[in-house]
Formats: C-alpha cells, sequence, structure tokens
C-alpha cells in the first residue's frame, strides 16, 4: 500500500518554521537575489541592551532570519516597560522568587523571543557593563575584572555586537572590545523624536588599527589588565575613592 507522510503538514512547529523560512526567499527570488539566508541563521547576534532598542532590534533581526541572538542587561523589568518593550508583559514586572522587583531583562527577553520563533537560539546574560568615571573599590576589583571577563568572552563568540544600551558611558568599553576582537558593531541611539545609527569601522587584518591598551599591544592586547588601566587613566581622581573598602 502506499503512504504519504503528513506529519510536516501538522506539526504547528515545523509549520512555523517553514512560513518564516517563505517569507525570506521570497524576498530573496524576487528582489534580492544576493540574500544569504543560511549566514544570517547562522550569525551570532550580540544584543547589549534588552529594553526598547533591544526589544525591537530583535524584531528586526528575526524578520530578517536572524537565529542566533544573546542578550546582555543587568536591569530587571519595571512597570513602564512592558507599554514600550514587546517581549515583556506585567507579569513580567513582578519576579515569583523576589516579589519587591521585576524579572532579569535579558534573561525574560531569551525566553520570550524563543517562544515567538521556535527555531531561535536565545540566551539571556544579566551582567553589568563597566563605565568609565565609576570607582573601583579594592573589595569590588575582582568582581569587575570578572564581569569584564564575561563581557569580553561573548563579544568575542560574537558575529556582530549591537550597541543598545541607554547610556553613552556603557557604550564605551563594549566598542573597545569590538574594535579590539575586529567585530562589527552597530551602535544605535533613539532621541524623543530623532534616531542614529551608525556602524564602527573594523580594522584590517593585522593593520594595529585598534586602540591601545596600556601594557598591552594594538587591539587591546592588554586584556582585563589594560582595560582596567584605561579606566583608571581616563578618571583617575574619582577612581582613587574606594568607597567599597
Amino acid at each position: 500500500p502506499r503512504k504519504v507522510d503528513l506529519t510536516p503538514f501538522l506539526d504547528p512547529t515545523k509549520r512555523a518554521i517553514e512560513s518564516a523560512d517563505l517569507n525570506l526567499n521570497l524576498m530573496k527570488w524576487r528582489f534580492l537575489p544576493d540574500l544569504d539566508t543560511e549566514r544570517l541563521a547562522s550569525m551570532h547576534c550580540v544584543l547589549l541592551g534588552s529594553g526598547t532598542l533591544g526589544c525591537n532590534v530583535a524584531r528586526c533581526l528575526v524578520s530578517w532570519g536572524a537565529r542566533n541572538i544573546s542578550f546582555l542587561d543587568y536591569g530587571k523589568v519595571s512597570f513602564s516597560n512592558p507599554t514600550r518593550q514587546w517581549l515583556f508583559e506585567f507579569e513580567d514586572c513582578s519576579d515569583p522568587e523576589n516579589p519587591t522587583e521585576g524579572r532579569p531583562k535579558a534573561l525574560t527577553a531569551a525566553s520570550r523571543l524563543s517562544r515567538i520563533v521556535p527555531n531561535v537560539v536565545s540566551k539571556g546574560h544579566q551582567i553589568p557593563i563597566p563605565m568609565p568615571g565609576h570607582p573601583v573599590g579594592e573589595s569590588s576589583e575582582q568582581r569587575v575584572k570578572n564581569e569584564v571577563a564575561q563581557l569580553e568572552s561573548l563579544i568575542e563568540s560574537a558575529d556582530v555586537v549591537f550597541l543598545l544600551t541607554d547610556s553613552r558611558e556603557s557604550r564605551w568599553l563594549p566598542s573597545l572590545m569590538s574594535v579590539a576582537h575586529r567585530k562589527p558593531c552597530i551602535n544605535v541611539a533613539l532621541g524623543f523624536d530623532t534616531f542614529l545609527v551608525m556602524r564602527h569601522p573594523v580594522p584590517p587584518e593585522g593593520g594595529g588599527g585598534g586602540p591601545r591598551a596600556p601594557g598591552g599591544g594594538g587591539g587591546g592586547g592588554g586584556g582585563v589588565r589594560g582595560v582596567l588601566l584605561l579606566q583608571r587613566r581616563c578618571c583617575p581622581d574619582r577612581l582613587e575613592q574606594k568607597p567599597d573598602s
């Protein structure tokens, strides 16, 4: 007897994946023959910031076929967020483990994105970004070093980095690391009635175009120690303060 396997037509997950891919293939066939959908699907996109910009950039990336997205944010969902940040809901404003605070933004955004697109690989990292001008006491120096190492490891694993945080200071270190590791870095800023999108240049291979960290070679060769020394050089008077000691 003849048999017909109708499983692909009955499985909702497979149908959702095929429908999303079909939209991209239609654009490729009709308008963008050079669109490399396989490359887009395999690219690791790191989103630094999971707020208004992070949520909307993630949605845009997914619609263009990106399927490997990592969020990094140290904040938590507040009651004003769900109206502007579409990956969060009212229930996210209260964490079951700590009812007085919201759920972690990065982890929640990653989980919600996986529910919207079945085959997306989405991870959240709740890590603060060290910023110049913020004092680092002796008791917290090792913690800051660990945070810098985690941030650098995440950027090193990325194919493209998006700067989507809500302050200029928090964009300084990731932009430095992106250039040091030769990663394409896209800086997005949002104003009241304006916005800015800027792509940082990638230095040529072996060209020494990256920033130099004190005590290291070109491209931030000083590693974590070089970054901390850069921070001390930028604001020595403030870093001399040790509020934690």
